[in-house]
């Protein structure tokens, strides 16, 4: 968990350049017409790992430890699995790209955006479940510890 906790951490200020280059690519196309638009997305995905947490369920160990701290940690890796999906969505619009609209390039770019802020959201919510996990381990719930909703409107 401190691995992924660290590679989420260390992706971060890649996924932030990402997100303002977008952006930024946002207003100059939205600020004036551009024939000769150029944009090059390298999204580059945190690979996280679950080793331990399918070892637990392939060895059986998960039917000693209590049922609570199980479905924490349940919930924790299924989290990680929603995050992990999201990335998997942008490198597969990613892949696509020239599948977008760019004879609207500002539409185009919103959903870049829009999907790059999806990760982002999901990223910051997951490094806040590990390190929560890290501190208090799976056993009972700290007082209000680990609890905050991800919220994603859709706006910009």
């Amino acid at each position: 968990m401190q691995l992924n906790l660290t590679e989420l951490q260390e992706n971060q200020p890649i996924l932030d350049s990402l997100v303002s280059y977008v952006t930024e690519m946002r207003r100059i196309v939205e600020a004036e017409t551009t024939d000769d638009l150029s944009v090059s997305v390298n999204f580059q995905p945190a690979f996280l790992s679950r080793t331990s947490w399918e070892t637990a369920q392939v060895t059986r160990a998960v039917h000693f430890m209590d049922f609570d701290e199980v479905a924490r940690m349940s919930r924790l890796y299924d989290f990680q699995a929603l995050y992990e999906r999201s990335e998997e969505g942008m490198v597969d619009m990613l892949a696509g790209i020239g599948d977008l609209d760019w004879e609207e390039p500002a539409q185009a770019l919103r959903t870049i955006h829009l999907a790059l802020r999806r990760v982002d959201g999901f990223g910051d919510s997951l490094a806040q479940l590990y390190e929560v996990r890290l501190e208090h381990g799976f056993g009972p719930e700290p007082d209000s510890a680990g609890t905050r909703t991800l919220e994603f409107d859709g706006s910009e």
